[in-house]
């Protein structure tokens, strides 16, 4: 049997293996930002990969083994993925926490690390324009809800492409010794959206008329669309209506499948907005 004293210089002789990665994997993060010149040309955001980063960690915890627990590998990938965001571009994270008990600091936290820069906002109007003015690179945002009469998601309702969009979903890993164990959360950016493979995306129907839901979800099904969630808003004063939709899948602002929706529909819906996508959280059994 080896002694205590050999154990342990192996454990210090790992350490330093690690430590040396940590800092040349740091270094190679330096010469990305560099190559994309991210930080000084790119629109807040743009560095900011999340499909990637899911990638990445789906990878690690496919290949894992032995007794780690992989929600804390998880957050150690999130703590290298995160700390350097630095190096990229002045980052800023404005979260939603109207309160101490609130969850959403702790999804923040374990997602973006415990030493970036975050903003505590009381309320989701002043998250969106941190977004707005440039003040924060990400939101962080409740999950949306099926009933809200004043939702925060209308705010990404524009007639360009160079609004914030949805693109992660909170939390990715579990929650942890989060202090609201069942808050979830979107964290919401100017973020070009990338498929994973298993995504799920956000989309918006403006209407003029009346629209059932199950003619709503008929027509999105024949077009290829799957829809999870249906979730309304009406702008006071208008006759227009909004119903934002999750769809089961990645897709792209320009998805065909989108462009035989408004055909079909035609007369019935009016226009339809991309807000965004996210890549599908681990579940219990894949962190098991």
């Amino acid at each position: 049997m080896r002694s205590l004293e050999d154990l342990r210089r192996e454990i210090d002789e790992i350490d330093d293996a690690i430590h040396d990665l940590i800092m040349r994997r740091a270094a190679l993060l330096g010469d990305i930002a560099a190559a994309k010149g991210a930080a000084a040309n790119g629109p807040s955001g743009t560095y900011l990969r999340p499909a990637r980063e899911a990638l990445v960690l789906r990878r690690l915890i496919e290949r894992h083994r032995g007794q780690f627990p992989k929600p804390a590998l998880v957050r150690l990938w999130r703590e290298l993925i995160s700390a350097p965001l630095s190096l990229q571009g002045a980052f800023t994270a404005a979260v939603y926490a109207p309160d101490e008990a609130s969850g959403y600091w702790d999804l923040a936290r374990d997602h973006y690390g415990s030493h970036t820069a975050f903003v505590r906002h009381h309320a989701v109007g002043q998250v969106i324009a941190a977004l707005g003015d440039g003040s924060a690179v990400v939101g962080i945002l409740p999950a949306i809800q099926a009933e809200d009469a004043d939702p925060w998601w209308q705010h990404l309702i524009r007639d360009d492409d160079k609004g914030p969009r949805i693109a992660a979903r909170l939390p990715f890993a579990g929650a942890g010794n989060a202090r609201d164990g069942q808050a979830e959360a979107l964290v919401v950016g100017a973020i070009v959206p990338e498929p994973t493979g298993r995504d799920r995306s956000y989309i918006a129907v403006e209407i003029g008329g009346e629209l059932s839901r199950t003619k709503l979800r008929g027509g999105l099904k024949r077009s290829g669309l799957e829809p999870r969630l249906f979730a309304s808003w009406q702008p006071s004063g208008e006759q227009r209506r909004l119903h934002l939709v999750e769809i089961d899948d990645f897709i792209a602002p320009n998805d065909a499948r989108i462009a035989d929706f408004s055909t079909s529909m035609a007369g019935m819906v009016d226009r339809v907005y991309f807000l965004g996508s996210y890549a599908l959280p681990f579940s219990d059994k894949e962190l098991a």
